[in-house]
């Protein structure tokens, strides 16, 4: 039987320097993070606020599209992005459904044809939000990569600290 081959360690001790930086690297990283998310729902608002697809909005007046807004939040522990309006007619047009005449006997509007009276409408989807999403998906991972990469190299935008 052959004897064991001894083995070779090399111990590593950090110096104070990099101890320093390692010890702060989990709220570079936890920086990168928010800031990638934010920079993605830039990309996504910037998206959607083109309104460019078949079945999407018809721009009238624009104020649906300016009332559009995006935050970052942590939520239990993760950050969150949020895309979305306060505007009261943003969910119908996301999502569609049915209005209903509720403080009145009619809904009355103008059409080309003249004025109409009925006592519900059905609005079908015209989602803007969801496809930004899915049609930069792909490009927000990547942003989002990009900047925890950089965070945690320590450079914000190509600019060494």
């Amino acid at each position: 039987m052959a004897a064991a081959k001894p083995k070779t360690f090399i111990r590593f001790i950090p110096d104070a320097n990099d101890q320093l930086r390692l010890n702060n690297a989990h709220y570079r990283i936890e920086e990168g993070i928010k800031k990638g998310i934010f920079i993605g729902m830039e990309l996504i608002l910037k998206s959607a606020k083109r309104f460019d697809g078949a079945n999407q909005l018809k721009i009238r007046t624009g104020s649906l599209r300016d009332s559009l807004e995006i935050s970052v939040k942590k939520e239990g522990g993760n950050w969150v992005g949020f895309l979305g309006s306060d505007s009261p007619y943003a969910a119908i047009h996301e999502y569609g459904g049915v209005i209903q005449a509720r403080f009145a006997e009619w809904l009355v509007f103008s059409t080309d044809s003249g004025v109409k009276k009925v006592s519900q409408v059905t609005i079908p989807p015209r989602p803007f939000l969801r496809p930004a999403i899915e049609r930069n998906k792909d490009s927000v991972a990547n942003l989002l990569k990009e900047s925890i990469y950089s965070y945690w190299k320590g450079r914000i935008l190509g600019v060494f600290h």
